[in-house]
């Protein structure tokens, strides 16, 4: 049994016959069922559709916290060893991926004119999109007159 657990589901053993273990990563590649997103997915008897990471989660470790979400600390989606999951905010997982467009925006320090997303020159828009004071003056214009630092 690769995912050890005092009270087995009777539909583990044919979980765990889905998985792979990759002896180079040591990730447990899910070889079932797989969603456009690139996420596994399980049927466990009776019950709906789940995706195969949270399930691995679950029987390992127990429930997932509603304000809580699973993170693959591997970056493989298809990846259901318990070892490679941690539980995050939804934010925190957001964040941890590098190359996503909310982490790259949350790296940012100035606007594209050069004035500092900080201090008093610092606002946010309707949607929480941080915004620089200079640059929304009235006359700031497409050209930006407002100087950087202000």
């Amino acid at each position: 049994m690769l995912i050890q657990t005092d009270d087995p589901p009777p539909w583990l053993g044919r979980f765990e016959a889905a998985i792979e273990p990759e002896p180079m990563s040591g990730c447990w590649l899910w070889t079932g069922g797989v969603l456009p997103n690139g996420y596994g997915y399980f049927h466990p008897k009776h019950a709906t559709s789940r995706q195969a990471h949270r399930v691995a989660w679950e029987v390992a470790n127990g429930s997932i916290p509603p304000s809580l979400t699973i993170d693959h600390k591997c970056r493989v989606k298809r990846c259901v060893n318990p070892r490679h999951l941690r539980l995050m905010t939804s934010r925190d997982n957001t964040l941890a991926c590098e190359y996503a467009p909310a982490t790259i925006n949350a790296r940012k320090t100035h606007c594209l004119r050069g004035h500092a997303f900080s201090g008093r020159n610092l606002r946010y828009g309707e949607n929480g999109q941080r915004k620089c004071r200079g640059c929304a003056r009235p006359g700031a214009g497409a050209a930006g007159t407002a100087r950087p630092g202000q």
